[in-house]
């Protein structure tokens, strides 16, 4: 019984941490991308203002 539940106290804990490194890795993408069309607009500014 008490192996049981630390396996699945550990599987869970496991798929925590997947998780969270996921959550992770698609903010970091969803940033990139806010910063990079922030860039393509601001460019555009200029070349339009130039």
């Amino acid at each position: 019984m008490l192996l049981t539940l630390l396996a699945v106290l550990m599987a869970q804990a496991l798929s925590s941490v997947i998780w969270l490194s996921q959550l992770r890795a698609t903010q970091m993408e969803g940033l990139v991308t806010s910063a990079r069309s922030l860039a393509y607009s601001m460019a555009a500014s200029v070349s339009y203002f130039r």
